[in-house]
């Protein structure tokens, strides 16, 4: 039974928001001594408030205010976003305030481990080796080792793990030697990349483990870190010294006494849920990972990464559709370009379209076996060279239907298609429930693209989503929900593969059939239609 209803002005203020920030978790006094939880979910109606807002605009960037980790399993699958803030002082609300709006580019690394379940606590990252030890996804052939039937053994997300709005590479490891001895020291060294757009800071960190030794030892202990800063597309070896006091540790031999015993580690370095570089040697092996301060990115929070300002869009709160700006592209193609070069079904008309509750809405007919739709164009009045392009729309479904949020480029009379570029924001065909498709079109690959990506969304028919491309001189990033789903990066500049130096104008239709969205079609499904929330260009 639902346990809560929305205000009908809440409900009002999340559909029009571009970005709902939610602010979540637990109040002071639920952490501390003697506050212990036995569930880690977010207490009371919380995780159903979430869902309903979601419901609503899945825009949303979470910000988690509490004092332990908690299982946020359903936040990670659905949400584009998530903060971790932790119970700061009195100054947090300007810190978490900078941070969502970019004007800062947070470091922090996570000092404990989330858990997928509860079931899995106590979970830290320096717990004993298991005498079965097994990695997770491996098929041992036998029920006879270390892991849950029913969940992963990794966390959700591990100590050491955080995001910012850069990313970074790590290569070259280095020991300065293979052995060391009392009273001296080696130096672990790897070289680290700002592979983003933008200056940030990342925290090198050093591991170790011992698989020899005489008494079991941790998985792995952290027993040095740096925080490097570096610029977009800088590079800098970070250099950590090791002594030998590091490796050893004490156990207790007969009678009680206790013994400095030397130890035989690995040293490998690693970057949390990335890449893991690792090294063997005679003495050492230490991972090198991320550690976290005071805010912690837990999802890629790509709401406010660029600085972009808005520079047009239409929201569809005028009667009719503004003229100025748009342009109905009608009849089936012919004679030039009969079925629009893909053999679609459908008559464009200036009809098929209405402003309903500030949303345009595409209308799909089928009367008297004829098809018809809407298809409009920017073309000739309003064309953009690089920027952010966003749609929020709904989805048509059914057999047969073939939306699409698109762009071409302004030279296509001159040069003709696909030499004068086009890039497919949102594509989505019925007869593949659950996928979403962003492809780019040029001289070197077109048609059957190989600069395409399908990705699976559960339930992206539902509701309203945002659809977007990211277009710089040098790249085109395509965006579901805020979440980057696929970068395109020219190998070279040439015509032929990178059309993209021009103005390209807009396209919004809703096809039916064809060589993408077909063959067959399910006559039984329209009227469909698809809803447009607003289109917006940002530079």
């Amino acid at each position: 039974m639902k346990r809560i209803e929305l205000d009908l002005k809440l409900q009002k203020a999340a559909a029009e928001a571009d970005v709902v920030v939610m602010v979540l978790g637990e109040y002071g006094f639920q952490s501390g001594e003697a506050r212990s939880r036995a569930n880690l979910d977010l207490p009371g109606l919380q995780q159903e408030l979430l869902e309903e807002i979601f419901a609503i605009n899945q825009n949303i960037v979470l910000v988690l205010m509490n004092g332990r980790p908690l299982v946020l399993n359903w936040a990670e699958q659905n949400l584009p976003s998530i903060v971790e803030a932790w119970h700061l002082g009195t100054q947090s609300g300007n810190a978490i305030a900078q941070v969502l709006y970019g004007e800062y580019n947070p470091s922090g690394k996570l000092p404990m481990s989330f858990p997928r379940n509860v079931g899995q606590m106590p979970l830290y990252y320096n717990h004993k080796s298991t005498g079965r030890p097994g990695a997770d996804g491996e098929d041992q052939g036998s029920v006879f080792w270390s892991h849950y039937i029913d969940e992963e053994n990794t966390p959700l997300y591990p100590f050491g793990y955080g995001l910012s709005y850069t990313k970074f590479s790590y290569s070259d490891i280095e020991l300065s030697s293979s052995e060391i001895s009392k009273g001296t020291s080696i130096e672990a060294s790897i070289v680290l990349t700002n592979t983003g757009k933008v200056e940030g800071k990342e925290v090198v960190q050093l591991y170790l483990q011992d698989p020899f030794a005489s008494a079991v030892r941790p998985v792995r202990e952290l027993k040095g870190f740096e925080l490097v800063n570096l610029k977009a597309g800088e590079s800098k070896r970070s250099v950590l010294p090791l002594a030998k006091k590091c490796l050893n540790f004490t156990v207790q031999k007969i009678f009680g006494k206790l013994k400095l015993e030397n130890s035989m580690s690995l040293l490998a370095v690693t970057q949390i849920q990335q890449k893991k570089l690792s090294l063997f040697l005679s003495n050492t092996n230490a991972p090198k990972s991320v550690f976290f301060s005071v805010i912690n990115f837990l999802h890629d929070c790509s709401c406010s990464k660029s600085k972009r300002k808005l520079v047009w869009s239409d929201e569809f709160e005028r009667p009719t559709l503004d003229l100025n700006f748009w342009s109905y592209k009608t009849g089936d193609g012919c004679p030039e370009l009969c079925g629009w070069g893909n053999n679609e079904r459908q008559i464009y008309t200036d009809s098929n379209h209405l402003i309903r509750n500030g949303n345009l809405v595409i209308q799909a007919r089928l009367k008297d076996q004829v098809y018809t739709s809407t298809r409009i164009t920017t073309k000739g009045k309003l064309e953009y060279q690089y920027g952010r392009f966003e749609v929020r729309a709904k989805l048509p479904t059914g057999q047969g239907v073939w939306p699409a949020f698109w762009m071409l480029g302004n030279t296509i009379s001159e040069v003709g298609w696909p030499l004068c570029g086009e890039i497919d924001v949102l594509e989505y065909v019925g007869k593949n429930p659950e996928e979403i498709f962003t492809s780019l079109h040029t001289q070197a690959s077109h048609g059957n693209t190989i600069n395409t990506k399908t990705t699976k969304f559960s339930n992206i028919e539902e509701g309203f989503h945002t659809y977007a491309a990211d277009w710089t001189q040098d790249q085109i990033e395509f965006f579901v929900d805020g979440k980057s789903v696929y970068t395109f990066i020219p190998k070279d500049k040439s015509k032929e593969e990178w059309p993209f130096d021009q103005p390209f104008y807009l396209l919004l239709n809703l096809a039916i059939g064809g060589n993408f969205g077909g063959p067959e079609v399910d006559d039984n499904i329209f009227p469909q239609e698809f809803i447009i929330d607003y289109v917006r260009v940002y530079q």
